[in-house]
């Protein structure tokens, strides 16, 4: 009679609610899309760096071309120079960009993991109290 009543009122393992279960999952999906958003940013950022650096490269080699021929002045060149480097230093911030998306990927990943782990312990959990009641007579 005791377990009839303990099942009518929701405090058996078998009618449990599984609220912190489904909030660990949505926990773990929420951290799971965060990373794919991440991975998504982070090809972006690799792509735009690779385009910089090759439209850098490609300057760089016309002027160094053009300096040694003599068709570009003293004046000119250190405005030049000091353009290249303002852009190379430019490139250096996306880069630290780069680093900051990967670290946060990871971050995600770890979240995502560990939310996992927790799961799997409070569906064991639950698993246990089950048995525990079935053994029991609940």
């Amino acid at each position: 009679m005791i377990g009839f009543i303990k099942k009518a009122i929701g405090m058996s393992g078998l009618f449990r609610s599984p609220k912190r279960a489904n909030e660990l999952i949505d926990e773990q999906i929420f951290a799971t899309m965060k990373s794919i958003d991440g991975m998504f940013k982070e090809d972006g950022v690799m792509k735009e760096i690779e385009r910089e650096r090759l439209k850098l490269q490609v300057e760089q080699d016309e002027f160094l071309k053009k300096y040694e021929k003599g068709e570009i002045d003293e004046d000119l060149a250190a405005s030049i120079a000091d353009r290249l480097t303002q852009k190379y230093k430019d490139l250096g911030v996306k880069i630290d960009e780069l680093k900051d998306i990967r670290d946060n990927i990871k971050s995600y990943d770890s979240i995502s993991k560990a939310k996992e782990i927790e799961f799997h312990k409070e569906l064991k959990k639950h698993q246990e109290r089950t048995y525990q009641e079935v053994l029991k007579g609940y």
